[in-house]
């Protein structure tokens, strides 16, 4: 197990100029929050802010594009640890008021989700 100062480190790779780096990140970011006891290791981290800022980062999306490979991975470690800290009140507040809901709903109708209106469904993109 990962102590405090450890969980801190971890947090930092998020902003690690390599998107290989930040999604082996999240992917650990992602086993340590399944518990209560883990999760509350990364109180007082910049971790909510930097999972968010990922999603509306343009550079960060274009590095994932060249990729491609990794992009599944990401978005799913992304938006699993969002949802896995929602449990806590502290990253819930957290969460609101960095308007992390906004910020989704921005960056996936900005680059993922492409709604066609005559045939009435959505395709996803990454461009």
């Amino acid at each position: 197990d990962l102590d405090k100062e450890q969980i801190k480190e971890l947090v930092t790779f998020l902003n690690d100029k390599n998107p290989v780096v930040k999604v082996e990140a999240l992917g650990i970011i992602l086993q340590y929050s399944a518990k209560t006891e883990h999760r509350k290791l990364f109180e007082g981290t910049d971790l909510m802010k930097l999972v968010l800022r990922l999603h509306s980062d343009e550079v960060f999306f274009a590095s994932l594009i060249s990729y491609s490979n990794i992009l599944p991975a990401y978005t799913e470690r992304a938006i699993s640890v969002l949802i896995n800290f929602t449990q806590d009140e502290y990253f819930r507040k957290q969460i609101v008021e960095l308007k992390g809901a906004t910020r989704i709903i921005e960056t996936l109708t900005d680059h993922v989700l492409k709604y066609d209106y005559l045939s009435k469904t959505v395709s996803y993109s990454w461009s």
